[in-house]
């Protein structure tokens, strides 16, 4: 029961993060992306399925596009560090963290935080 809240935890972060990506992305974008929160495959799967039943994504071949953005506010601190991007796994020394509802998803480097915050 518990594992089955964190993973709907996940599965909403993820969404929100997927929904301020730009417009259209690869489904292995789009995967890169969801698995910054969670690189369980349940959480992925999951995360696709519930955002196109909501109307959030449409999947397409081997596209996705984003239909709708979630409303929720949310903002971008940086600072320095030292670690590996949760995106694209590089060794960055400035962090980038985007914050939602107070959860700090990251650290992403500076090229992938505009990847993902469009």
């Amino acid at each position: 029961m518990i594992k089955e809240k964190v993973i709907q935890e996940k599965v909403e972060q993820a969404l929100q993060l997927l929904s301020l990506a730009k417009d259209e992305l690869s489904v292995r974008e789009a995967m890169d992306i969801i698995r910054g929160v969670s690189k369980l495959n349940e959480v992925v799967s999951q995360t696709l399925a519930l955002g196109e039943n909501r109307g959030i994504i449409k999947r397409e071949n081997n596209r996705i596009f984003i239909l709708s953005r979630e409303p929720f506010s949310f903002n971008i601190v940086k600072r320095e560090c030292s670690a590996n991007c949760k995106r694209c796994g590089k060794r960055i020394k400035i962090c980038h963290f985007v914050v939602i509802e107070g959860q700090e998803l990251g650290p992403y480097g500076s090229d992938c935080i505009k990847f993902i915050s469009k």
